[in-house]
């Protein structure tokens, strides 16, 4: 019983979590959408700073210096405050014109929810998406703002 249990978890924590909105404009490109998917994917396995390395490798944000270990070392501290993820909701995806798109996640940790925002931009030169913006806070209330994100 204790060895079914085992795999019933593992097939959970391995489904792929699916990126898809009502509505006009609700496309997440196929590139980003998977780089998110894999985030959380990770994030739920705990593998925090191989999570945040996967998501900035093609972002000018990992040229920050210690962008990525100061990120995976706050990621971890919700990890250790709130519990673990039990469950991701996808709030909204917004776009700018062609070029740029914001996405909101709602990430329920086992004690309190956190706020995801991923922002997209195309590059002309490359034309392919790039992350150009990424954060996450505890401040859920501000998703009720006329222009809660920066």
């Amino acid at each position: 019983m204790k060895i079914f249990s085992g795999i019933c978890l593992i097939l959970i924590l391995h489904q792929p979590l699916a990126l898809s909105f009502e509505g006009e404009s609700s496309h997440i490109p196929d590139g980003p959408g998977g780089e998110v998917e894999q985030f959380f994917s990770q994030l739920i396995r705990g593998e925090d700073e191989t999570a945040v390395m996967d998501l900035f490798s093609q972002s000018p944000i990992s040229r920050e210096g210690s962008a990525i270990e100061k990120t995976a070392s706050q990621l971890k501290l919700i990890r250790n405050l709130y519990g673990k993820i039990e469950s991701i909701e996808h709030i909204d995806v917004v776009y700018r014109g062609k070029s740029l798109f914001r996405l909101r996640v709602l990430v329920f940790y086992r004690e309190f929810p956190i706020r995801f925002i991923f922002t997209y931009y195309k590059s002309p030169l490359e034309q392919k998406w790039i992350l150009g913006y990424f954060s996450f806070d505890d401040q859920i209330q501000r998703l009720f703002d006329d222009d809660p994100d920066p």
